[in-house]
């Protein structure tokens, strides 16, 4: 069944209990265009498409929570947060390097994601309001933050086993 048609590179997407959400990547003709991407959401019955945000890198990875939309800006390399009523888009994060894959605590009060701040990929955690984030794990292979377990604790993968392998 198709919902929606028109859009621009649907990428990923994150449901509640009564709306979807996607992110556009921007694409024009089959080729993406920096700063077009958007988020948007319609109910999970159908009906009319809502932008929530637009003027974004490529707007991918996407996490919904009770209040917010939260999704890693693939061209600008941060994470952004817009309310799921619609509103102005916030940079979450704000440190060099490349962030990606954020994941919503169970008590809705932190986000993990993985970041390149160091060389390699590491797992941080900081407030859902922004703030200083926390390294979790300390070796020198890459990590990526997968979610968080029903008490609260951090799922990551991890290659330190086979830190020159894609698998």
């Amino acid at each position: 069944t198709v919902l929606v048609e028109g859009q621009s590179g649907p990428n990923y997407i994150a449901t509640d209990a009564t709306n979807l959400y996607w992110t556009n990547l921007g694409k024009v003709g089959g080729v993406m265009q920096d700063h077009q991407g958007s988020v948007v959401k319609m109910a999970k019955a159908g009906g009319a498409v809502t932008t929530l945000a637009t003027g974004l890198g490529g707007a991918k990875r996407i996490v919904v929570d009770a209040t917010h939309v939260y999704w890693n800006d693939d061209v600008d390399g941060v994470i952004m947060k817009v309310p799921i009523a619609g509103g102005t888009a916030m940079r979450l994060t704000a440190f060099e390097g490349e962030e990606r894959f954020p994941k919503i605590s169970p008590d809705g009060k932190l986000i993990a994601f993985t970041a390149q701040y160091e060389g390699n990929d590491d797992v941080y955690v900081m407030s859902i309001n922004g703030g200083e984030p926390t390294r979790l794990p300390f070796h020198p292979s890459d990590d990526q933050a997968l979610g968080w377990t029903a008490d609260g604790k951090v799922l990551f993968r991890s290659r330190r086993d086979h830190p020159h392998k894609d698998n």
